[in-house]
């Protein structure tokens, strides 16, 4: 399996990546994924994808590689963990507006504001990540200081943006947006950082 990159110093002159020095980059992006799934605790069919990820990214970045500076194999690999790095960065940003959305939706619930809100999420996807007990405890301490029309919004923000909503209670996009603020700035104060 030969892959070719083009050098810096001309778009036309390429050279191969023999296949020993391929085993090098595929063991290394294998390596990153694994360390990936593992500290993230993510199922074991997303190690491809990562793996893929990881290799696409280093590729491109050969015609950087000088052998006076290092092996292939470090090279890689610092590549690889500065991109597994930007992978997790966006998995954990991922899973916490997803854990934002579901700790909200389910407090509401309980207090009878999302009833309408809850079928919208899947049934998978509540199954397959669960906030911790204390995320969960946070958020009721945090929603018992909400108003309300504050619960409403957030179950109502869910389906509809800022200006929808404006429309369809009568109040000014301005007025949405300052009780977003306001409950951003509640949330925040009580320790439950910004989703988005």
């Amino acid at each position: 399996m030969l892959a070719t990159c083009s050098t810096s110093a001309s778009a036309a002159r390429t050279h191969s990546i023999s296949p020993s020095d391929f085993e090098i980059l595929s063991y290394e992006a294998l390596v990153g994924a694994r360390r990936l799934v593992r500290c993230l605790c993510l199922p074991q069919h997303d190690l491809e994808d990562i793996r893929h990820e990881l290799l696409v990214d280093l590729l491109p970045r050969l015609r950087s590689f000088s052998p006076a500076r290092g092996t292939l194999g470090a090279f890689a690999g610092k590549i690889v963990k500065h991109r597994s790095a930007r992978i997790a960065s966006r998995i954990k940003r991922e899973r916490g507006v997803f854990l934002s959305l579901e700790a909200v939706v389910l407090e509401a619930s309980n207090d009878g504001v999302g009833h309408t809100v809850r079928p919208l999420l899947s049934s998978a996807l509540l199954a397959e990540h669960h906030p911790p007990v204390e995320d969960r405890i946070d958020f009721k301490r945090a929603l018992c200081g909400l108003t309300h029309t504050e619960l409403q919004l957030c179950t109502a923000l869910v389906d509809a943006t800022p200006t929808e909503i404006g429309r369809s209670s009568g109040f000014s996009r301005a007025g949405v947006y300052r009780a977003i603020g306001k409950i951003r700035a509640h949330m925040t104060n009580n320790g439950i950082r910004a989703a988005a």
